[in-house]
Formats: structure tokens, sequence, C-alpha cells
């Protein structure tokens, strides 16, 4: 079994050297079960997951696939939409998404980067629709961009950190 598999959240990121915004999240949580379980965002579930080896490649570009097309806007959207979308910035932060998605080999760093732009364009359209506060619509774009990738990413690769009692 992977030695990482067992560690707390605070050992876990600080033998993986973690983000500090993942690390003061990840141990607010009391086992790594929970954090992969509880855990907010899709790009920080595809780093989990590439750390502890629990997914193929395959797996890291069917999700960055689904970012790229899928992942939902505030207005009922999804980012696949944006390939039509006029505004060049907006059009351009999509192609990062999708060419991280189709593009890059086949790995977990092409899952995440097309989860983060795919995020990223859920907030840039909400900043530039909503009136008249744009950055409060924006960051609850983004926090639901990254919720839905997250969500979607457990539902493509069973927890591997074993729960108490050493069961997964």
């Amino acid at each position: 079994m992977n030695n990482l598999l067992t560690l707390t959240p605070a050992e876990f990121c600080e033998a993986t050297d973690a983000c500090k915004e993942g690390r003061d999240w990840a141990i607010t949580q009391p086992t790594m079960a929970d954090v992969w379980d509880n855990c907010p965002r899709g790009d920080w579930l595809v780093w989990l997951a590439e750390k502890v080896k629990a997914t193929d490649d395959d797996t890291f570009r069917g999700f960055a696939m689904w970012c790229a097309e899928s992942t939902p806007l505030h207005d009922g959207r999804v980012t696949g939409a944006l390939m039509t979308d006029p505004d060049p910035a907006c059009y351009w932060t999509i192609r990062c998404a999708y060419s991280a998605a189709y593009d890059q080999p086949r790995d977990d760093q092409a899952a995440f980067d097309a989860a983060n732009y795919a995020a990223a364009a859920a907030r840039y359209v909400a900043a530039w629709s909503c009136r008249p506060r744009p950055a409060v619509c924006a960051s609850a774009a983004l926090v639901a961009a990254q919720q839905a990738q997250a969500d979607r990413f457990r539902r493509e690769v069973i927890n591997p950190f074993p729960r108490k009692g050493g069961q997964p």
C-alpha cells in the first residue's frame, strides 16, 4: 500500500509539498478520506489522485475533456458554449481549457490545467454579465464551478484513502 494513504492531512501535505491554500483547507479535515470526500475543488482532487496514483491517464483525460466542455456556468450554459462567445478574452480562456484537454499529453497536468482554465472561464463570464456586483457574482461562479468539477471527479475516481478500520 502507498504509505501516503495512511498519513494524517497535515502529514500528507508536508510529505507532498501541498500549496498553502490547499494545506490550510486540508488540515481542517480529520482524515485524508474526509479530505477526498469534502474537497471543494476538482483541480485539488486531480492533484491528490496523482500523488497517490489513484487513477490512470485515460481517466485524467476524460475529466479534462469534461471540464473543458461541461463545467457549469452561472447562467445555465456550460463552458463548451463559450467557444462561440464573441468576447475574445472569454474565448481564449476556454480555448486554454480545450487545449489542456485535447492537445496536451494524457496526464494529470492536463486535467489540472483544464479544470483551472474552465473554472476561470466561469468566473470571467459571471464577472462580465452580473451587475451591479460583478466581483461577488464572479467569486460565487468560481466556487460553484470548482465544486461541480470536484463532484464530477469523485464520480469518476473512488476515494483511495482508507477509513478508520482500514476500509476505503
